[in-house]
């Protein structure tokens, strides 16, 4: 008679209902900062007072969303510390090369080391996960 051991990783949220499974550890820390930094944005949308009306649903989807695309958000965003960085000039100079590599890694899903937007790209979606969410937990 064999026997096998398997170790799983379950997320789950404040009601005890289970978000996410993974059988490698890295994933599921990577899926659980997706879920931090979903978090924290949550909570910056709800400091925003044209959003007070918003369903605190849609804002966990939005939020989580951003999370998770965040590999196509960072160079959005990148721009606006470029064109302080400037003076408020206009857009700081990058080779033109550089420009192509950085927008053909963010199109192709490629990120930085330790980011999350790769292995989020292909987690699980499911409502409620982020306010009130457990961390992972060996199952």
């Amino acid at each position: 008679m064999s026997h096998t051991m398997t170790v799983e990783y379950v997320i789950r949220n404040n009601k005890g209902e289970e978000v996410a499974r993974f059988q490698d550890l890295a994933e599921a820390r990577r899926y659980d900062r997706v879920l931090t930094a979903a978090e924290q944005l949550f909570e910056l949308f709800r400091e925003i007072p044209a959003l007070s009306g918003v369903d605190d649903a849609v804002m966990d989807e939005v939020s989580f969303q951003i999370a998770r695309r965040s590999g196509e958000v960072m160079p959005i965003l990148s721009r606006i510390g470029r064109e302080k960085a400037s003076g408020g000039r206009g857009e700081k100079q990058v080779p033109e090369r550089e420009t192509e590599s950085r927008e053909a890694s963010a199109a192709a899903g490629d990120t930085e080391p330790g980011n999350a937007a790769a292995a989020a790209a292909e987690m699980p979606e499911s409502g409620d996960r982020i306010r009130g969410r457990a961390r992972s937990k060996a199952a």
